[in-house]
């Protein structure tokens, strides 16, 4: 991670040993990537008369309960305005804030509870790539960011796998978006095809936490899932197998989840790029991230999986 935006030369210096360590990626075998067409086909008929698609990503606060955030600021989990993970500049709300053609269309804040606030953005498809070969020439990709406070990780998991199994929002979630402007097309029946996870890899302290989780019932290829936690790959692909639910990318390594990781997945999406040009174009934003701190291009690109 880029240091210059983190004041402490304590939290500095833990950060830089971790990341000279070298990475230790987990044992995989080279796999095929994935054909999307399935999938954008089936964004492309849910659009609607509104013409939008929808994603989501769930990002659980960085608490130094679990891990080391860096500093008591940074680690506290139930504060947006200081957290590593949403209040500093590679937070993920404020990298769409800050980065065309993103508009940030609304954010609520709830008050307590686990969730601590939800914001809005959208931004143009472009006929470009898949979107070109199904004939999509206009259209926006609608996405929410869902901030989780940090001391209830296991539920912010727990959401991203109900949402990637069933393509649709937890009642829990649906239930806070009363107020946040741009938000009132969204029901009950509205199609997240595409769910995401940012923050700690809590399935590496409670493994068992998926065993139980339902199978999606709508088709395998309508609905995707990411993760940009240490080591998603080892833990979540058998959820991911049981569930049916596409693994769209994941990490091999310890990593960094910055916001701006989810920024290019998302711009991939939007701009109809397949799963290899969005493992790609991560890889080169990790690197442009990390170089500073020795991780090369290889290095980068060994991160994520497929690889």
């Amino acid at each position: 991670m880029s240091f210059r935006i983190f004041p402490s030369k304590l939290f500095a210096l833990i950060i830089g040993l971790a990341f000279s360590l070298p990475h230790v990626p987990t044992a995989v075998a080279k796999t095929r990537y994935t054909d999307l067409t399935p999938l954008y086909r089936s964004m492309k008929k849910s659009m609607g008369t509104h013409n939008r698609v929808y994603a989501v990503t769930y990002v659980a606060l960085c608490s130094n309960t679990l891990i080391v955030c860096g500093n008591k600021k940074l680690g506290n989990g139930g504060s947006l305005r200081e957290n590593l993970y949403w209040g500093t500049s590679d937070g993920l709300a404020k990298q769409l804030n800050s980065h065309r053609p993103w508009k940030k269309l609304g954010i609520i804040t709830p008050r307590g509870g686990t969730i601590l606030a939800i914001s809005l953005h959208k931004r143009s498809l472009v006929n470009a790539g898949m979107w070109k070969k199904l004939k999509v020439s206009t259209g926006e990709l609608y996405h929410l960011t869902i901030a989780i406070h940090g001391d209830k990780i296991g539920e912010a998991t727990l959401f991203a796998a109900q949402t990637a199994s069933h393509a649709r929002l937890p009642l829990a979630v649906l239930n806070k978006l009363k107020g946040l402007s741009g938000a009132g097309g969204i029901t009950a029946k509205t199609p997240f095809h595409v769910t995401g996870y940012v923050g700690h890899n809590y399935l590496m302290d409670k493994p068992a936490l998926l065993s139980g989780s339902s199978r999606g019932t709508v088709p395998v290829a309508t609905r995707a899932m990411w993760v940009t936690a240490c080591r998603s790959y080892q833990y979540f692909k058998k959820f991911l197998a049981r569930a049916k639910v596409t693994p769209l990318l994941m990490t091999r390594t310890l990593m960094y989840p910055g916001g701006f990781l989810a920024r290019a997945l998302l711009d991939g999406i939007a701009t109809g790029r397949t799963q290899r040009a969005i493992v790609n174009s991560l890889s080169h934003a990790y690197y442009e991230n990390q170089k500073a701190n020795g991780t090369g291009k290889k290095g980068a690109r060994s991160v994520f999986w497929p690889l």
